[in-house]
């Protein structure tokens, strides 16, 4: 007998997830001898097979179960197709689940008249949390159905695509009528993808019934063992997948249709931004691949974006995409066209300079900037390598003009307009007048004295008009004193007693603010400097630099700012510092008025510290003094920021920031060769400290532990790590005792700051001083070590100011730089450029800093430290000072 629904499920490995899949079955409100269910048991490793058959046995009798040797889900759901029997047929995974309206909520679209002229159902994916069971509308496709259930025609409306298998339902006749199977060579997925799609391009123009109600409960597993979530580290996901799934589906509809249908195109991309949006992530997972398997994967994706519309790209808004993502597929890969419009994007106002960018492909183009009707060369400027997969697909040109005049532009000898702050229209000719009131919301500065002079502007307007709204607020509060019969104060009492406390809150910050425009607030901070290192600790490049501060200039309006818990708090009272407590109310009035920002960390807590709408960001200008040398590629981590002023260490930290064709996006107008203030101090230790140690500091890893896991999963997962195993094993080692005993050496571990709640289960021999960097003065650390062991620390730079050696102990490389860990490999090769041997078992650690103590640093290391740590006058202080200031004045 034929039902109205089927559903094909191919079970494997989901022991742990199948029973509560088959109670959602029983708990459907249509009854369930109305669903064919036919499970096919792709020889599952587990007891699923087991646990299906018992159900079937004693709830479901008329449901079938089929074995099969492994196969993939692909081949098991085609087994499936042969052997169900119904109108409309799904394909549900079984560590999913159905809403128990699934089948009820779908019947009205597929019976009747409706029913006949719907191709395919389309119903929401609701993410299930595995952890805690909670539901979440997230799904990336959940616009389609915020109008209400409706029948859809694809061709007019390609936004309304579909790719899950089992949360749309497909005509079963149709299916068997043109032999369409599941492709069993797309792997590690896609597979659902290309079979919808080659069912709806049966039809020229596809209709969909979207049903909103009909809910499939997509299971999220936190462990990320599901198919889809590990498939990132798969490296037939970027060579098989594109060119026998994408290429191949796109090919494929293109000859049957003449060309590849609008819905066709825009579901293809939206799969392919997938990758290159999570590529762009800080912890993308793409980090791993190799150089050979990047350009074959991009060489594939030409290919298939050939069948896709530049209008397509341009246009596609089923997902955030960027306009620089979007240029680099039409012209880093479609290559239909060489350059992109001119944006005057940015205005510095105390340099009076123009920030003007644009992209192009291939070589640059001839380019010439007039301003005022002059040639001018651009004060800073460079070409930045956008880039996916480590390849550069096209380049951003940046350059910095002077403000202070009309500008115009050519490439290539052909005047090219330019786009001021989002103008509708293209303008060939930028006005000051025009592009600092876009831009800054000012007026440009007053003309030179050989400019022809302008009338003066009226005085007292804005002030006039200030007086009358104080006027009329006054007015209105006397009104409503005289309407209630009631005081101010208790007015306002009532009215905080009604508030929420959110609005409670969004009350007090509004009152800050405006506290904070007072004039005996603003007399306090004025033209204010913000230091700061970590909200909980100092001890880096900022409190180095206030010391400084404080003892050569005085006058600077400085405050410091860190929590009061720190265990830093009282040592800098006590030394003189203004401290400000991090998120309190003084913080805020500081925060509303202060000039510049100042910090050797981009945290949250250093930018956004009060994390709430009505405190928004004052007017400072923030400058980035680092924490270390940069070494890796943290572009996709830096460029959002908003630096004014950053601080580099090296010559080839320099270069790596501001040279042409590196990705990030700054220019020698933001970023400065200064050294750090905190080597000034580490000079002068480092010439009269005995070595007496060696000197132990591992970096952290950001997926040794869950964040969302217990503290009793946290540390289990913590021991049984291969992190564990490696430095537990270098400090018990007996030979790296003996050699630290010959040398008179003491053994000292400096865990990372993130391990501190693990360390009651850390072995940590008896020998072996243990030191906490919160209470822990690092730079006399250095100072009185003979050897640095480190995996991947920019201590290693320190040392080497030092003229001290380290041991890269890097036992995880390849895991390390797979993507999962924030930092991606850049400039920088431990190998070429570092200040020791590259190790990566304990013998080998143990065998280098034996020969290191015994032989001394091998010549060629020193060289590296003395060429990359040049800057060694003590004078990186007074370097940063001046460019601070520099900061406020008209670069001409």
């Amino acid at each position: 007998m034929r039902r109205p629904f089927g559903a094909v499920v191919a079970v494997y490995g989901v022991e742990k997830y199948v029973q509560a899949f088959l109670d959602s079955l029983e708990q459907q409100t249509v009854p369930l001898e109305d669903i064919d269910l036919v499970f096919v048991d792709d020889e599952s490793p587990d007891a699923s097979g087991a646990i299906i058959q018992q159900w079937i046995d004693t709830r479901a009798p008329h449901a079938r179960l089929f074995r099969q040797p492994n196969g993939g889900p692909a081949s098991a759901r085609n087994l499936g197709l042969r052997h169900v029997d119904a109108d409309w047929v799904h394909f549900p995974d079984p560590d999913d689940m159905l809403d128990p309206e699934f089948y009820a909520s779908v019947r009205p679209w597929v019976t009747g008249r409706r029913g006949r002229a719907v191709d395919l159902v389309s119903t929401p994916q609701i993410f299930l949390s595995d952890r805690t069971g909670e539901l979440s509308d997230t799904h990336a496709l959940r616009r389609k159905f915020r109008g209400g259930s409706q029948l859809v025609n694809l061709e007019r409306h390609p936004e309304y695509i579909h790719l899950q298998s089992g949360s749309a339902l497909y005509r079963l006749d149709r299916i068997r009528e043109h032999g369409l199977e599941f492709p069993t060579d797309v792997r590690p997925n896609f597979e659902d993808a290309f079979f919808t799609a080659l069912y709806l391009g049966l039809r020229e123009a596809p209709t969909l019934a979207v049903v909103r109600e009909a809910r499939y409960l997509y299971r999220r597993r936190d462990d990320g063992s599901s198919l889809i979530q590990s498939s990132w580290r798969n490296p037939d996901k970027y060579l098989l997948l594109p060119r026998v799934g994408y290429l191949r589906l796109a090919e494929r509809l293109a000859y049957e249709s003449g060309e590849l249908p609008l819905w066709a195109q825009t579901l293809l991309l939206y799969d392919l931004l997938f990758y290159f949006r999570e590529d762009a992530r800080t912890y993308g997972q793409t980090g791993w691949l190799d150089t050979e398997t990047a350009q074959e994967f991009l060489r594939t994706v030409a290919a298939i974006l050939q069948h896709v519309a530049d209008e397509t790209i341009e246009s596609f808004a089923l997902v955030p995409t960027s306009r620089e993502l979007r240029l680099a597929l039409v012209m880093g890969l479609r290559g239909s066209y060489s350059t992109s419009d001119v944006a005057l994007s940015f205005l510095d106002r105390k340099r009076e300079l123009v920030r003007v960018t644009y992209y192009f492909a291939g070589e640059r183009p001839v380019e010439e900037f007039r301003v005022r009707g002059r040639v001018v060369s651009p004060r800073h400027a460079k070409d930045r390598a956008v880039q996916f997969f480590g390849q550069t697909l096209i380049s951003q040109r940046i350059v910095w003009l002077p403000a202070n005049g009309t500008i115009r532009m050519t490439l290539d000898g052909r005047p090219v307009p330019l786009d001021i702050g989002q103008s509708p229209d293209p303008v060939y000719t930028a006005r000051p007048v025009v592009y600092w009131r876009k831009l800054a919301n000012s007026r440009p500065p007053e003309p030179s004295p050989t400019a022809s002079p302008r009338p003066a502007p009226r005085t007292g307007g804005p002030r006039r008009r200030a007086l009358r709204r104080a006027k009329a607020s006054a007015r209105l509060g006397l009104q409503t004193v005289e309407r209630y019969g009631k005081s101010v104060e208790g007015w306002a009492h009532e009215l905080r007693l009604e508030m929420s406390p959110t609005r409670r809150q969004e009350r007090a910050d509004r009152l800050a603010v405006r506290i904070a425009r007072t004039k005996r607030v603003r007399t306090r901070y004025e033209d204010a400097w913000i230091l700061m290192d970590r909200d909980v600790q100092a001890g880096d490049n900022a409190e180095h630099l206030y010391r400084w501060l404080m003892h050569n200039t005085p006058a600077t309006n400085s405050w410091f700012v860190l929590r009061r818990d720190s265990s830093d708090w009282d040592r800098l009272r006590q030394e003189g510092f203004r401290l400000v407590a991090h998120g309190s109310r003084e913080h805020v009035l500081l925060a509303q008025n202060a000039t510049k920002l100042i910090s050797s960390h981009l945290d949250w807590y250093v930018l956004q510290p009060f994390q709430r709408e009505a405190l928004r960001r004052g007017g400072w200008r923030l400058v980035w003094l680092q924490h270390g040398v940069t070494k890796d590629d943290l572009s996709r981590w830096v460029n959002p920021k908003p630096i004014t002023l950053m601080i580099s260490a090296t010559t080839a930290e320099q270069d790596s920031f501001v040279a042409d064709g590196t990705p990030y996006e700054y220019t020698t107008r933001e970023v400065k060769l200064t050294g750090f203030p905190r080597h000034d101090r580490l000079g002068e230790l480092g010439t009269r400290s005995e070595k007496r140690r060696l000197l132990v500091c591992p970096t952290w890893r950001r997926f040794l532990v869950r964040p969302d896991s217990t503290p009793e999963e946290r540390l289990a997962e913590f021991k049984q790590s291969d992190y564990v195993r490696a430095w537990e094993g270098l400090l018990n080692d007996d030979e790296l005792r003996a050699v630290c005993e010959e040398n008179g050496l003491t053994l000292t571990f400096m865990p990372h700051p993130n391990m501190a709640g693990f360390l009651s289960e850390f072995a940590v021999p008896d020998h072996c001083e243990v030191r906490a960097y919160a209470s822990t003065d690092i730079q006399e650390m250095m100072a009185g070590s003979a050897l640095l062991v480190t995996d991947y620390s920019s201590l290693a730079f320190d040392m080497a100011y030092l003229d001290a050696a380290t041991v890269y102990f890097q036992f995880d490389a390849e895991e390390f730089f797979s993507g999962v860990h924030p930092y991606r490999r850049g400039y920088w090769s431990y190998e070429d450029d570092g200040f020791g041997p590259v190790t990566q078992t304990t013998a080998e650690t143990t065998d280098a800093v034996v020969a290191l103590l015994r032989d001394g640093v091998p010549p060629g290391y020193v060289e590296r430290m003395q060429a990359t740590m040049a800057l060694r006058d003590g004078q990186a202080c007074a370097r940063v000072h001046r460019e601070i200031l520099a900061l406020d004045r008209a670069d001409r």
